[in-house]
């Protein structure tokens, strides 16, 4: 049995559990902080401690065959936390729709300055109008998922730190 396979194999279920959870989390609330990140890790963290788990009965084996790797094993999961903050809040809400307005009165008093028709004014609100709506349903999810992909990005990049100390154990472990 190659405890290091399975690790990996654990890890990346971890790992594909958080980003899932992270996604999630920006889905329902728009937002993420640095707060929110670690309490996802931590929740997911802590189904290693229960042997009930699939990860925790991994890692109960290990602590069975090489007692004091598993201890190290276990501390070393303790000890992850993010410190960077992988930070997602866009314009609030009602800052976005002020500005719409805006934009939309702005509009229509540059068409009464150029002394246009009332229908003119009209079609030229609802334009406006319409591109904010084509922003708000196509563009902004657009960025919302690049903006998040460039967080996962990040994120994983910080927990290959802690995956390589992880790592480094489950080897002491092969090696015996």
């Amino acid at each position: 049995m190659s405890w290091n396979l399975e690790f990996v194999a654990e890890w990346q279920m971890f790992m594909d559990t958080v980003e899932s959870r992270l996604r999630q989390e920006v889905e329902r609330k728009d937002r993420l902080g640095l707060i929110t990140v670690n309490a996802i890790i931590e929740t997911e963290l802590s189904k290693w401690d229960v042997q009930q788990n699939r990860e925790g009965a991994w890692l109960g084996k290990l602590m069975v065959a090489h007692p004091e790797l598993g201890q190290e094993f276990q501390a070393t999961l303790k000890k992850i936390r993010l410190n960077k903050s992988l930070d997602f809040e866009p314009l609030p809400f009602e800052l976005r729709v002020v500005a719409g307005i805006a934009l939309t009165m702005l509009t229509l008093l540059m068409m009464r300055w150029q002394k246009m028709s009332t229908l003119k004014q009209l079609v030229g609100v609802g334009a406006v109008v319409g591109d904010m709506s084509l922003f708000y349903r196509v563009l902004w999810p657009k960025y919302r998922k690049q903006v998040m992909d460039t967080l996962i990005a990040q994120f994983r990049q910080e927990m290959s730190l802690a995956e390589q100390k992880l790592q480094e154990i489950v080897a002491k472990a092969d090696g015996q």
